[in-house]
């Protein structure tokens, strides 16, 4: 009996559905609004109505950064989620967070005109910040690693 390529694939699809909530988006995926996205996610809009939105992990406005290594920010409406990078390396320019690589925030360099993307890091236990570098305070415990 021959059986056709679609069997095989049918182990695989189902495998698929099982890891995701049907009809949801997980992190990253997009949405229109909260209930598009799996338990533990909200759906952010950054850049104004037009911009897209992505379902993004919520976190605690205590935390600096995510678990995953991403930037908790604040979004609006008294939440907090772990900010999906963009594509600007570290010491690479920017206009705004959104635009920097996980774990990364835009902030104005003092020794330059242009914003440019630093790691972040939290003032309370500035760990990931390099050997040659200090957890500069911004806000509260948020902050940027700089070079001493």
């Amino acid at each position: 009996m021959r059986y056709s390529n679609r069997v095989r694939y049918v182990p695989l699809l189902l495998l698929l559905l099982a890891c995701t909530e049907p009809g949801r988006s997980d992190d990253g995926g997009p949405c229109l609004t909260t209930a598009d996205c799996v338990s533990g996610t909200i759906c952010v809009r950054l850049g104004g109505a037009e911009a897209d939105a992505f379902c993004m992990t919520r976190c605690e406005p205590e935390e600096r950064l995510c678990e995953s290594g991403r930037v908790c920010i604040d979004v609006g409406d008294e939440s907090h989620a772990c900010l999906l990078g963009g594509d600007a390396e570290v010491g690479d320019e920017c206009e705004d967070t959104s635009e920097c690589v996980d774990g990364a925030v835009c902030i104005a360099d003092p020794d330059d005109e242009a914003d440019r993307c630093y790691a972040a890091c939290d003032t309370r236990s500035p760990s990931n910040c390099g050997s040659t570098e200090t957890c500069v305070e911004l806000d509260d415990s948020d902050g940027f690693c700089s070079a001493e």
